[in-house]
């Protein structure tokens, strides 16, 4: 499993934030949702919801990002 891996932020709406690449996975399947921590500028946010919307994964965080996209 990939534990960890670097990306860029391509998208923060209410947070809902959007990467160019991405680890996690929505539910589906039958399988879960996959959790964890999204870190940016030193910050840690969980994720507690993964959305797929057309081709787009969304992470759902605990608490507004504070850092623009990029």
């Amino acid at each position: 499993y990939i534990k960890e891996t670097r990306s860029t932020l391509v998208s923060n709406v209410d947070n809902l934030l959007e990467f160019d690449r991405t680890i996690f996975y929505p539910t589906g399947g039958g399988q879960p949702l996959d959790t964890g921590t999204i870190r940016v500028s030193g910050k840690s946010y969980n994720v507690i919801d993964v959305i797929k919307k057309g081709d787009a994964l969304l992470h759902k965080i605990d608490s507004p990002l504070e850092a623009s996209k990029g």
